[in-house]
């Protein structure tokens, strides 16, 4: 039986959907459940992701920089807050020597952190929207 993919999103936020980014990977099940649990499953923002969380992610979105990299992210103990606020400099700092790989490694963090803010701003706007309705003026 294989799993879907669920993303995970930036800092306080919650995971996003299959379509997005996420460590967490529920069992597939027929369409009325899925749609069910999707409605239901909250999983953990990105700044409480655990470095094997991050290991998973990374292992999904950044195979082959896993495959050279993962030890040096679990040594490093990168967890979901490390892991959205490194930069070129820190990368390279841990072991990232190659310029190319630093790269590529942020580009998939900026898409994670894209996400996850495009996320945040949609919850926002929909608890503004129920508050509203809650009172209206």
């Amino acid at each position: 039986m294989s799993a879907a993919k669920t993303m995970v999103s930036p800092p306080h936020q919650t995971v996003i959907d299959e379509s997005n980014m996420s460590p967490a990977s529920p069992a597939r099940s027929s369409s009325k459940e899925k749609s069910s649990k999707k409605e239901k499953r909250k999983t953990k923002p990105v700044y409480f992701w655990t470095s094997a969380d991050v290991q998973k992610w990374m292992k999904r979105y950044c195979p082959v920089y896993f495959n050279l990299y993962g030890e040096i992210f679990a040594e490093h103990d990168i967890t979901g807050q490390a892991l959205i606020r490194l930069s070129d400099c820190k990368l390279n700092y841990i072991g990232v020597s190659t310029k190319a790989h630093r790269d590529e490694i942020l580009q998939r963090v900026l898409q994670l952190r894209v996400r996850c803010e495009m996320l945040e701003f949609r919850n926002m706007e929909q608890t503004t929207k129920d508050q509203q309705d809650k009172h209206p003026s």
